[in-house]
């Protein structure tokens, strides 16, 4: 006879769950919704530093970013590749056809190289280059672009003199400046 006796069974191991871990976010996600500087003394137009710290992190120009085109309290837009011309039809510049003819006195659609990416608490205003104006183009669109758009930008060129004027990929044509709003988040 053995002395023996049978142990009792172990407990159950507890069904417990993986701990639940918090989103990770990247400072753009979370730059998208609130200002990583919040403060009442922070409202106005973004310098040049500033711009170049939201566009490292993917905000504000998005895409085609190029730090050599900031400006002290601006960013410089470029022409894009897609447009379209005075008589409606949709058109792509390319290296292979790298220009556009606007005609005189006639209105050409240009889109920016730039994707915009705007977080909720700044808008930007564009306007045209003074060298434009003074080639007698002008633009024709309100400027303001709204906190949170996301894209690239349209706006129709006007050519107010009686020549043609040609429009070149990467030209640079445009201003572009970003204000801070009231907090978002």
């Amino acid at each position: 006879a053995s002395s023996l006796q049978p142990r009792d069974p172990l407990p159950p191991l507890e069904q417990t769950p993986p701990p639940q871990r918090a989103p990770v976010y990247s400072d753009k996600d979370a730059w998208k919704f609130c200002d990583p500087e919040p403060g009442s003394d922070r409202k106005g137009m973004l310098l040049s530093n500033q711009i170049d710290m939201f566009c490292r992190k993917g905000l504000l120009v998005e895409t085609n970013y190029d730090e050599s085109r900031l400006r002290p309290a601006a960013y410089t837009l470029t022409i894009g590749q897609d447009y379209v011309d005075s008589a409606g039809r949709r058109g792509r510049l390319t290296k292979d056809k790298p220009s556009l003819e606007m005609k005189p006195n006639s209105i050409v659609y240009v889109t920016t190289a730039e994707k915009l990416n705007l977080p909720y608490y700044i808008a930007a205003r564009f306007n045209l280059r003074v060298k434009w104006v003074y080639k007698g183009i002008l633009l024709g669109t309100g400027p303001q672009v709204e906190p949170g758009y996301r894209g690239f930008l349209s706006c129709p060129l006007y050519n107010l003199t009686n020549k043609s004027n040609r429009i070149q990929l990467g030209d640079e044509f445009a201003t572009i400046d970003f204000e801070r709003t009231t907090n978002f988040c």
